[in-house]
């Protein structure tokens, strides 16, 4: 299956006019994964339907779009410049795919979203964490095995107050922890397996300061989500000295 939506996007003047017609002479709204309202598209979602081919910047005409998921497919080239007319998008996934490059504005004017997710996109060249405004309405970033590198922004967490659940795992990130961490909301927090650099350098002790993360582990003791468990148990496996510390730190929990 080509990627068809991308096509339309293509013949597009306006979200909402109706589609020019295709060769099945299908309404664009009728089609599978794509919901509208008002004739204008809302959502589309295709998740592992072997699409291929590029995402054009023409995407940002789509001013009515609140979910894009194409998660798992074959999608390749530069992710998407996302512009500030998509000021209603909150839900994107785009992880799994072939994609190579990310913009360093790629996200940066999406002030209404919640949830970013292009995890296990290995082809990507190596990239630093991306500049996102006023991102006060975003829970969760996944951005697992995408290459990132160097150190994460000392104030990253202060400009996320509703950040929940962040996903860096599998990369190439190194230095310090930011301070911020310790006063975040973050309850799930992967950041482990930190390639062939040095890692994440210094002790835990910040972790310990993290009271929604310390809330998180004795519910799912109590309720006996052992699996959720390992989200905190295994956070610095393979960097460095804060291994060590790990343990002592969940000794220290288990008392």
């Amino acid at each position: 299956m080509v990627l068809l939506f991308i096509f339309f996007l293509h013949q597009f003047v306006h979200p909402c006019l109706p589609l020019i017609p295709l060769a099945n002479n299908t309404h664009h709204c009728k089609w599978t994964g794509v919901t509208c309202r008002s004739n204008c598209v809302t959502t589309n979602k295709l998740p592992s339907s072997s699409l291929v081919g590029t995402i054009p910047i023409s995407i940002n005409i789509l001013t009515k779009l609140t979910h894009l998921d194409l998660r798992n497919n074959s999608l390749t080239g530069p992710l998407p410049e996302f512009r500030p007319l998509l000021i209603v998008l909150h839900t994107v996934d785009l992880s799994h795919n072939n994609f190579t490059s990310v913009p360093y504005d790629c996200f940066r004017v999406m002030l209404g979203l919640r949830y970013l997710n292009i995890s296990n996109n290995l082809n990507l060249i190596e990239w630093i964490f991306p500049d996102l405004s006023d991102p006060k309405l975003l829970h969760t970033i996944d951005f697992e095995a995408t290459n990132l590198i160097a150190s994460l922004p000392p104030d990253m967490f202060e400009l996320f107050p509703s950040l929940d659940t962040i996903v860096l795992s599998h990369n190439n990130l190194s230095g310090l922890l930011p301070l911020s961490l310790g006063n975040s909301k973050v309850t799930c927090l992967r950041l482990s397996d930190q390639g062939e650099g040095v890692g994440f350098t210094g002790g835990i002790t910040l972790i310990t300061s993290m009271i929604s993360l310390y809330s998180s582990f004795h519910k799912c003791m109590e309720k006996k989500f052992y699996k959720h468990l390992c989200i905190v148990v295994f956070t610095f496996q393979e960097n460095g000295e804060t291994e060590r510390t790990n343990l002592h730190l969940f000794c220290d929990i288990l008392k």
